[in-house]
């Protein structure tokens, strides 16, 4: 039995993914010309007007997009904003309670 690889479209807004490792079905999420391949993860996509942000909690990611040759691989605790030109800009360390406060309709403040 042959296993297709499994992916979603984010059209917009953000989701949260917990995926176990399957190198025999890799599970891939596309924010416009964005791709996130899991590699056995928890992490947050966030799809906004000017670009992608993913954020990992948990294993690690690459991060890939079409209008550039960049590839980012992020592990827990890093996030990136990817631009609509495919720039892949590393972001201050990703804080799970921040990341997740949405679920649970909280707002995270600092200071």
């Amino acid at each position: 039995m042959h296993l297709r690889p499994v992916a979603l479209l984010l059209l917009h807004g953000e989701a949260l993914f917990e995926v176990k490792p399957n190198p025999k079905r890799p599970f891939r999420v596309y924010a416009d010309s964005t791709a996130i391949l899991a590699l056995g993860t928890q992490f947050d996509v966030y799809r906004q007007a000017h670009g992608t942000k993913v954020s990992v909690l948990e294993g690690q990611v690459r991060v890939s997009n079409e209008n550039s040759a960049q590839v980012a691989r992020l592990k827990a605790g890093e996030a990136a904003n990817v631009t609509a030109q495919g720039e892949i800009k590393p972001l201050a360390e990703a804080e799970a309670e921040r990341i997740v406060a949405w679920r649970d309709n909280k707002i995270v403040f600092h200071g």
